[in-house]
């Protein structure tokens, strides 16, 4: 065996007359955990994977019996120039973009399609329409301005990429007549648009209806009204959040756990101070991941990821209250056990908690 290996050996082995493991044992401890909990991190950080919900839309069936014949189609478009406020944490949007449709005018009024709106949105600003004939048909476009909402889902949180949904409605026409005829060409996205933190990774659209039951058990109630969902998928190409959350936690974690390294006999104050300080400084942090998280009302993988560390530097900072009780093996043993309950709670949460 190699002098080198005989040191390292050395460096590492637990000496039974000892009340304290080695460092280089808690170092190896803590590079294994962060290149295991790094590596699982690399997926969710790079390939996009959203939980949100696709929109709400019918697809037009006419094997269903509710609509007997074709509706006449209303071409429609979106231009989107920019979005001047972009915050998913907030789930707050606003974009400027142009929306414009083409349709014969011997089968709807432009009085009544000016009468459009956006699903859990409010237009800010709509021009006045710009009209143009062309064989026959009328082209009429609007400036907008919009702000919405769309419905997301951060149980991933801050590993999660998102999508948004811009649902065009007009509840004053009637699928049975008319349908919006979209199309990817006519969906276009600023090329040169700029969102900080986040990249553009697809874009699809959904056309059909959506429905409302007037009264209860009377199917004949059933009103229908033309929907677009014009659908932006985005992928998060910062790690601010994520290293913003998990590193000051890390950091606490492996502040708590070498105190196992440190001799009671000789440092018992500074001992507990490292575990009465990770406690602390982990309880405190708590108000820094509330202001950098989503208010919701569920748990995200940010939550559970938080009350893992702060069970366990809790224990920690338990078992160094009798520190002078415990064996150089049981602190290593308690060592590789917290981190062993590290590693598989991130496996648990990326393989499972996404289902």
């Amino acid at each position: 065996m190699s002098i080198i290996s005989k040191k390292f050996i050395k460096a590492v082995a637990i000496d039974i007359d000892k009340k304290s493991t080695t460092i280089i044992f808690q170092l190896i401890l803590m590079t294994i955990t962060l290149a295991i909990v790094g590596y699982l991190s690399y997926k969710p950080l790079f390939e996009f994977n959203s939980l949100d919900s696709l929109p709400e839309v019918k697809s037009f069936n006419p094997k269903v019996g509710h609509i007997s014949q074709m509706p006449n189609s209303v071409k429609v478009g979106l231009f989107i120039y920019d979005f001047p406020k972009f915050d998913f944490v907030r789930n707050d949007f606003i974009f400027d973009g142009l929306i414009f449709f083409e349709f014969d005018p011997t089968i709807l009024t432009l009085e009544t399609l000016n009468q459009f709106s956006f699903r859990k949105g409010k237009i800010l600003y709509k021009s006045d329409p710009n009209i143009t004939l062309k064989n026959g048909l009328i082209f009429v476009r609007y400036d907008i301005k919009v702000e919405f909402k769309t419905d997301l889902n951060y149980k991933m949180f801050p590993f999660n990429n998102h999508r948004i949904n811009i649902i065009l409605d007009n509840d004053f026409l009637y699928f049975q007549e008319i349908m919006f005829k979209p199309s990817i060409a006519r969906f276009i996205i600023n090329p040169d648009m700029y969102v900080a933190g986040w990249k553009e990774y697809n874009k699809d659209i959904l056309a059909g209806y959506y429905s409302a039951q007037l009264q209860r058990f009377k199917p004949s109630s059933i009103i229908r009204h033309p929907r677009v969902g014009f659908t932006i998928e985005y992928l998060k190409n910062s790690m601010r959040e994520m290293i913003s959350i998990f590193l000051p936690l890390f950091l606490l974690f492996f502040m708590s756990i070498f105190s196992f390294a440190m001799e009671p006999k000789t440092y018992f104050g500074s001992i507990i101070g490292l575990s009465t300080g990770s406690v602390t400084g982990m309880l405190s942090y708590r108000y820094v991941i509330n202001n950098l998280s989503p208010n919701v009302g569920y748990f995200m993988f940010s939550d559970i990821i938080y009350f893992v560390f702060l069970a366990i530097v809790i224990f920690v900072f338990l078992c160094n209250s009798q520190a002078f009780d415990l064996t150089a093996k049981q602190k290593a043993a308690i060592s590789l056990l917290m981190h062993l309950i590290i590693v598989f709670t991130f496996i648990y949460l990326f393989k499972f908690w996404s289902i």
